[in-house]
């Protein structure tokens, strides 16, 4: 695996603290050693502080430092360092809202390495590749994608490099689960910088994105619907479930038999009737104070007539209009 991690994993998912004896070195973790004080102001400039690839964002020289040539095989206009200001200040970035269009792609057993470097689970709900059968055949496997990572220009001797070596910090951070029309995905941050993951095919696009345009990185593949055109609804929340996994023209008769009736049972047929899908938005921070709540998914549907914000509480099931602003604003206190 990557070596420098806290953890090495086992094919079974679990984690086992300290070092295989004889087992052959793969990639370890950068030397990072304080660089000599005269060195420190050129080391900021050179390391980069925001990996992003950002849309309308000025992409100015800081001093004679460039590192375009630097970037990997594939990975192209994946670094777009900001300059700073004096005092370590970063400048508002220009053009704001627009999202990154750049991704490195990579294989999930090499996303699931870079996993193992982080001592960091599964990015769920992404598909995980399968676990090898005997831990040689998984050290076998790590060596051969250890290989391929250096071989792309992605790592080197000392471990992962460039964006890949920030993909490893935000593993252990925080993440959001996404599920909507686009499919799945997660958004993970942590150490100043923020990734979309998203399944492409066999692979995994990997966005980077600063940690506040992280929404609407994972946004952009949605469509953008309206606020649905009708009057907040309210109903037993096992009443429209059941109504939900009724036959075509049978949610009525469900709903009523819940004991929703008038136009709470009309409104609730409505929906139900011209209901395209929904998503979900979780989130899920690295650490949670203590007494502190668990978040609640945030819930949508969407229909014919737009989009609703669906909130479950108490056993009862409520659905208001939700404006695209509003989805928005939602999405980013998941983000954190």
């Amino acid at each position: 695996m990557l070596a420098g991690a806290g953890a090495r994993a086992c094919p079974g998912g679990r984690a086992a603290a300290g070092a295989v004896v004889g087992a052959p070195p793969l990639l370890r973790a950068r030397d990072r050693r304080p660089a000599p004080a005269g060195d420190q102001r050129a080391g900021r400039r050179a390391e980069s502080g925001v990996r992003a690839a950002l849309s309308g964002v000025p992409r100015r020289a800081v001093g004679r430092h460039r590192r375009a040539a630097q970037d990997p095989p594939g990975a192209a206009g994946l670094r777009a360092d900001l300059p700073r200001r004096r005092g370590g200040a970063r400048p508002r970035v220009r053009g704001g809202g627009q999202a990154p269009v750049n991704h490195l792609s990579l294989t999930s057993r090499e996303l699931h390495l870079l996993c193992e470097t982080a001592a960091a689970p599964w990015p769920l709900p992404l598909p995980e590749p399968p676990t090898a059968r005997t831990w040689s055949d998984h050290l076998a496997d790590n060596r051969r994608v250890s290989a391929a990572l250096r071989a792309r220009g992605l790592a080197d001797h000392r471990g992962p490099s460039g964006h890949v070596a920030d993909l490893v910090t935000a593993l252990s951070g925080d993440r959001v689960h996404w599920e909507g029309a686009s499919g799945v995905a997660v958004g993970v941050r942590g150490g100043g910088v923020a990734f979309s993951l998203r399944p492409r095919g066999a692979d995994v696009a990997v966005t980077p994105c600063l940690p506040d345009l992280l929404p609407d990185v994972l946004l952009a593949a949605e469509p953008v619907l309206p606020p649905a055109d009708c009057l907040p609804l309210t109903a037993p929340a096992a009443a429209v479930a059941a109504a939900g996994r009724a036959p075509s023209g049978g949610a009525w008769e469900v709903l009523t038999a819940h004991g929703v009736t008038g136009s709470s049972a009309r409104g609730w047929t409505g929906l139900l009737a011209s209901a395209l899908g929904g998503g979900m938005c979780t989130a899920q921070p690295r650490l949670r104070r203590s007494g502190e709540a668990r978040r609640s998914p945030i819930r949508w549907l969407d229909t014919r007539r737009g989009r609703l914000l669906v909130v479950e509480r108490d056993g009862w099931l409520s659905a208001n209009p939700l404006p695209q602003g509003e989805l928005r604003r939602l999405v980013a206190g998941a983000c954190g």
